[in-house]
C-alpha cells in the first residue's frame, strides 16, 4: 500500500468520526422555533424528544426562598447542572441534539422553577 493510499484511508476516516462533533460545533438554526412551553407555572421535571436535529434551550426562574439546582440531561446523560439558584435569579442552559435525543429538565428542589423549553431546529 503506498503512502498516498494510507494518507487517504487515514483522512477518510478521520472524518468519518468527526461528523457529529463538526455538527455539535458548527450548527445552523432555522428561525422558527418549536415552544414546547414557556412561561408555564408548575413544572419541576420535563422530558422531551427532539424531532429533529438542533439546540434545546431551557430557562430557569427562581421565584420561592428555597434555593435550587437546575439539572440538564440528554439520553441518561447530564450535561449541564446549575448550583444554587437564589430567589429572584434567571438561568438559561442551551443543549444540542441530535434526532430522537430524551432531553431531561429537572429541578433539585420540590419547588416547581423550570420556566421555558424551547427547540431550534436545524434547517
Amino acid at each position: 500500500m503506498s503512502l498516498k493510499s494510507l494518507v487517504q484511508l487515514f483522512a477518510e476516516k478521520f472524518l468519518t468520526s468527526k461528523k457529529s462533533w463538526l455538527y455539535q460545533n458548527s450548527i445552523a438554526l432555522k428561525n422558527d422555533p418549536i415552544t414546547v412551553f414557556s412561561g408555564s407555572t408548575g413544572i419541576s421535571e420535563r422530558n422531551y424528544t427532539a424531532p429533529s436535529n438542533g439546540m434545546a434551550l431551557v430557562s430557569f426562574r427562581k421565584a420561592s426562598a428555597e434555593d435550587i439546582s437546575c439539572f440538564v440531561g440528554v439520553n441518561g446523560i447530564r450535561r449541564q447542572q446549575l448550583h444554587n439558584l437564589k430567589q429572584g435569579w434567571e438561568a438559561d442552559a442551551t443543549v444540542y441534539l441530535s434526532k430522537g435525543d430524551l432531553l431531561h429538565v429537572a429541578t433539585g428542589g420540590s419547588n416547581p422553577e423550570i420556566s421555558k423549553l424551547i427547540f431550534y431546529p436545524t434547517p
